[in-house]
């Protein structure tokens, strides 16, 4: 979807699982900081609450008009991972959380993001566009990651603490994914009329912003990445050079 968007500022908005990453970062920052042994345990014990987590996924997504089965799929790979993260992290200290992450961020993350996806946003950033990251992931080390890249802003999913300072097992809020990313990126930004968005999504939970961004980037697999820069580059120079005549 383009629309007239000559005189408005750019907004770059990016997905990071398998948009600006290779692969899922959720189960490898379980792994990182609770140990891989641990994580196969809970996922064993979390098997009896599969179909559940499938019943809820299908209510949320099947059943309203216009939803497909890969938004299921998607949806059930949410409640998986915020089961996973109660298990593993209830009753945790918040410091000793947000360390994790942050260790996390600056260890494990960049062996798993594409360079030229990153590269993306830098030229965004050279060219004076403000660059969000919006994702499902969690944000104690989404947070130091994005930032150290150069994102403006980072919204992620947010871990509820307890009044002791504990991370409390469930998800502070929704998830940030599906419609829950566009109302976070309002939330933080205004009413996105005002920009010219730009949006980078892969997978289910990024097709509500995709929707309603002026140009939509879906990134299909690694390999795509240099096309998609590349059609994107000349489509906003164009944009640009012709609000500045």
């Amino acid at each position: 979807m383009v629309r007239d968007s000559l005189s408005r500022p750019i907004l770059a908005v990016f997905d990071l699982d398998g948009t600006l990453t290779t692969r899922d970062t959720s189960l490898p920052f379980i792994a990182f900081a609770r140990g891989r042994s641990r994580l196969i345990g809970a996922m064993a014990a979390t098997l009896p609450f599969l179909l559940a987590d499938m019943s809820v996924a299908f209510k949320r997504e099947a059943g309203e008009a216009g939803r497909c089965l890969g938004r299921v799929w998607g949806r059930w790979e949410v409640e998986f991972h915020q089961r996973l993260l109660r298990t593993m992290f209830q009753g945790m200290e918040q410091e000793a959380f947000l360390e994790l992450g942050r260790r996390f961020a600056a260890e494990v993350m960049d062996a798993m993001v594409s360079p030229v996806g990153l590269e993306q946003v830098s030229w965004h950033r050279a060219r004076g566009h403000e660059c969000i990251l919006v994702t499902a992931s969690i944000d104690c080390y989404v947070e130091p990651w994005g930032r150290r890249v150069g994102f403006d802003k980072v919204l992620g999913s947010r871990m509820a603490i307890d009044m002791l300072a504990r991370v409390r097992g469930g998800l502070e809020g929704e998830p940030c994914w599906g419609e829950a990313k566009v109302r976070r990126l309002r939330d933080e930004v205004g009413p996105l009329d005002g920009y010219t968005v730009v949006a980078y999504g892969n997978g289910p939970g990024d097709l509500a912003l995709l929707a309603r961004a002026d140009h939509a980037v879906r990134v299909s697999a690694r390999g795509s990445w240099p096309r998609l820069a590349a059609e994107v580059r000349r489509a906003l120079m164009v944009t640009e050079s012709r609000g500045s005549a």
